[in-house]
């Protein structure tokens, strides 16, 4: 009789800040995120563990890198392929460095799918990249930050993006906040926090997607 598996394990690709899977931590999965950013070291396979406990792989996912342990343990991956290059606003950029760079970009996108529909869990990849509305598919949901704010209690910055999910993927209800602002104020830190996934945006997507745990 084949043994039953308990799905606890949660990754994201292109990932350094880890927000994304700071509820999974508190939850108690085991989270992976894996970027170039990361800290390298030679000990552990050359695998960081964090005081979280949050495993952090330095890799560049333009080469191949599949999860060591049990892909049946995979409870849900996300992916935040760069996306400064595809979107609109990036098209005087692709006339000054030609295609060759876009193309890289758009294989990084193509990684991250390949790699969600590789493990069969529940997976979300965000991106603003219009560029990508015409070599795959259209976005299954459009994202605006201030939409969540009831989920974690604080303001939160504008920001529009779009999402690719599957396997079942749920996409959380809107909760906003009443009373507070739908753009933050101008800052040195803004450009910085928008490339960040929002705290109220990832408690929301774990509020519902948390049932996927311990699902064999």
């Amino acid at each position: 009789m084949k043994a039953k598996r308990n799905r606890n394990v949660v990754i994201s690709l292109f990932d350094h800040s880890g927000i994304m899977v700071e509820p999974w931590v508190e939850a108690g999965c085991q989270c992976w995120t894996v970027d170039t950013r990361n800290p390298q070291t030679y000990s552990g396979d050359g695998v960081f563990t964090d005081e979280r406990g949050v495993h952090r792989v330095c890799h560049d996912l333009s080469m191949p890198w599949l999860y060591p342990g049990y892909k049946s343990d995979v409870a849900i991956v996300f992916a935040f392929p760069p996306c400064d290059r595809l979107a609109i606003s990036g098209s005087g950029w692709l006339k000054g460095k030609g295609l060759r760079s876009f193309v890289k970009i758009v294989e990084l996108f193509g990684t991250a799918g390949e790699f969600c529909e590789w493990t069969g869990a529940p997976y979300l990849i965000e991106n603003p990249a219009n560029a990508l509305f015409a070599h795959w598919r259209k976005p299954d949901y459009t994202f605006h930050c201030p939409q969540y704010t009831g989920y974690h209690g604080t303001n939160s910055y504008a920001r529009n993006t779009s999402f690719w999910t599957g396997n079942n993927f749920s996409m959380p209800d809107p909760l906003l906040l009443r009373g507070l602002n739908e753009s933050a104020s101008p800052s040195p830190e803004l450009p910085v926090q928008q490339s960040m996934t929002p705290p109220e945006f990832a408690l929301a997507v774990f509020e519902a997607n948390k049932d996927v745990l311990g699902k064999s």
